[in-house]
């Protein structure tokens, strides 16, 4: 039996709720579009699997499904348990490579939202960087069917070798440069892309021109970017690029992912140079958070939206010029 999105996340939405029924008022809440909800409760009918009758929509035989579509969840507690042991021994900061850890608590709100809009069960996922070792969290949810990163530095590439063979679900790890174009091997490979791109417009473009490319029809994309590091006019630039590439943002969400603090702020702070003397004393409270984006890709698509001009394949070890660049005046 194969079944469509819609179907999965309409069968895992009952198998999460008391007495397995739901009316359909509430099962389009949770779902989505009413009509495609209708449309798939009808085919579920069809299948034998689900009964429709006075507006109530009730699960009646869990026997005919696919086995992966109805195995339990890890209780996300438990899941990000296991990941603090993990990350204990992996903090990974450094300006070179855009690093600055998310916290945990950030990494569970984004593992949530993955989970309700079932986004990781039997899921092909591709994170582009992870510096986060978001990748790690996934995996413990023992849901996805296969696990990707595209990495550049060697001591996340290492730290997650050594992981994967520790979780339940494998992590495949390739060293690639994201200022590179992405092989083709990789082309439409991919349900779900998972990045925290440089807060740049060309680094966020870099990021997600490989991400869409990545993508397969029907395909998800998170992108996590930080407000205070980019003005409207770049901000609105970078949402005209990834609309027009094909992709249809179904949540923006404010103040959703909180960064480690770095101590250096006052300093050098990824192009922040030259902030007023009166600015003396680091941040005391986690600051900088970033808004998260996800958004699903709707039919063709068109990556050469994403104008990579002007970004050399040294794009990385670089980026400071360009923060400073992007982001005057202030």
């Amino acid at each position: 039996m194969t079944l469509t999105r819609m179907q999965e996340k309409i069968i895992r939405t009952l198998l999460k709720t008391k007495g397995g029924n739901l009316d359909i008022w509430q099962l389009s809440r949770k779902c989505g579009y009413l009509s495609r909800v209708i449309q798939s409760v009808e085919q579920l009918q069809e299948m034998g699997v689900v009964s429709a009758k006075d507006s109530l929509v009730r699960l009646t035989n869990k026997k005919l499904l696919p086995r992966y579509v109805v195995q339990k969840e890890t209780p996300l507690k438990e899941v990000m348990k296991k990941f603090g042991v993990f990350r204990k021994e992996a903090i990974f900061t450094d300006n070179e490579y855009d690093q600055l850890p998310l916290l945990a608590g950030a990494i569970e709100h984004k593992l949530s939202l993955m989970l309700r809009e079932n986004d990781l069960l039997n899921r092909d996922i591709v994170c582009l960087g992870d510096d986060d070792i978001f990748s790690v969290a996934c995996s413990l949810s023992g849901l996805p069917k296969s696990i990707t990163v595209l990495e550049k530095d060697k001591r996340v590439i290492e730290f997650l070798r050594k992981a994967s063979q520790k979780v339940p679900v494998p992590i495949k790890v390739v060293q690639v440069d994201i200022a590179r174009p992405l092989p083709e091997r990789y082309h439409n490979s991919f349900d779900v892309c998972v990045s925290e791109p440089p807060d740049t417009v060309r680094g966020a473009f870099a990021f997600l021109s490989v991400g869409v490319q990545g993508l397969r029809e029907g395909g998800v994309l998170y992108i996590g970017i930080s407000e205070s590091a980019l003005r409207n006019d770049q901000w609105l630039e970078m949402e005209q690029a990834v609309t027009k590439s094909g992709i249809r943002f179904t949540d923006i969400i404010q103040d959703f992912e909180e960064y480690a603090l770095d101590g250096d702020e006052q300093f050098a702070w990824k192009g922040f140079e030259k902030l007023p003397k009166w600015i003396t004393k680091p941040a005391q409270k986690p600051w900088f958070v970033s808004v998260l984006l996800r958004g699903e890709l709707v039919g063709a698509k068109n990556p050469t939206h994403f104008s990579l001009e002007g970004i050399g394949e040294d794009f990385l070890t670089n980026h400071l010029a360009a923060y400073q660049e992007e982001l005057k005046p202030l």
